[in-house]
C-alpha cells in the first residue's frame, strides 16, 4: 500500500467509552467533539451504511420498539449516528418513555452544537466543523434542508465541502453552507 504521509491516529476505547457513558447518564459537559472524532477515527472516516434506517422508520407508528431494537443496534456500532439518535427519540415517545426520549434530544442537541462550533457556517472563515462526510448530510437533513449542490473548496490551505441546501418544507431561496473538512479529508481512503 503507498505512503500518503498522514499519521493513522489512535483510537481511544476507553476515553471514548467513558465519554459515551457519560452522554448517556446526562452529564452536562460531554466533549461531543471528542466522541465524534473518535467514532471517525475507528471507522476510518467513513461510517457504515445503515441500511435498517428505513425498517426503522417505516415500524415507528406500528412497531416502535422493533424502530427502537433497529436504532440500539446501529448505536452499538456508530454511536454519533444522528438518524439512530433521532429515531430512538421517536420510538422512545410512542413507547412513552419520556425521560428517555430526553435524553435523545439533549445527545442530538450535543452533537449538532459540536459540528456548529459556535458558528453560522456561511462562510470559510466561519465554517461548521465536519470529522465525516456522513455527518455532513446527516446535519443538514435533521436541519430540514435539502443538499441541491455541493463543491470542494480550498480556501488559505484549509478543506471545506461548500454546500448549497434549500428547506426541505418549501422551494424558498437556496442557502450555502461551509463545512472544514480538514480533520479527515484524503484520510478517508487510506
Amino acid at each position: 500500500m503507498p505512503q500518503t504521509g498522514l499519521a493513522k491516529e489512535a483510537f481511544d476505547r476507553q476515553g471514548y467509552e467513558a465519554a459515551i457513558a457519560r452522554a448517556q447518564s446526562g452529564a452536562a459537559d460531554v466533549d461531543y467533539l471528542f466522541l465524534r472524532q473518535q467514532a471517525a477515527i475507528s471507522h476510518h472516516y467513513a461510517f457504515p451504511r445503515w441500511d435498517d434506517l428505513p425498517k426503522a422508520d417505516a415500524a415507528l407508528d406500528s412497531a416502535p420498539a422493533r424502530s427502537l431494537a433497529l436504532a440500539q443496534a446501529r448505536l452499538k456500532d456508530v454511536w454519533v449516528d444522528m438518524f439512530a439518535h433521532a429515531v430512538a427519540r421517536m420510538a422512545l415517545i410512542k413507547l412513552g418513555r419520556t425521560a428517555e426520549a430526553a435524553q435523545e434530544k439533549t445527545i442530538i442537541d450535543g452533537l449538532i452544537r459540536s459540528i456548529m462550533g459556535g458558528h453560522s457556517g456561511k462562510s470559510a472563515q466561519d465554517a461548521f466543523n465536519a470529522v465525516t462526510i456522513d455527518e455532513e448530510y446527516a446535519f443538514l437533513a435533521l436541519g430540514g434542508m435539502k443538499t441541491q449542490r455541493q463543491a470542494l473548496s480550498n480556501v488559505e490551505g484549509h478543506n471545506f465541502d461548500v454546500m448549497t441546501v434549500k428547506s426541505a418544507q418549501d422551494s424558498g431561496e437556496e442557502l450555502t453552507l461551509w463545512f472544514n473538512i480538514d480533520s479527515f479529508f484524503g484520510k478517508e481512503f487510506q
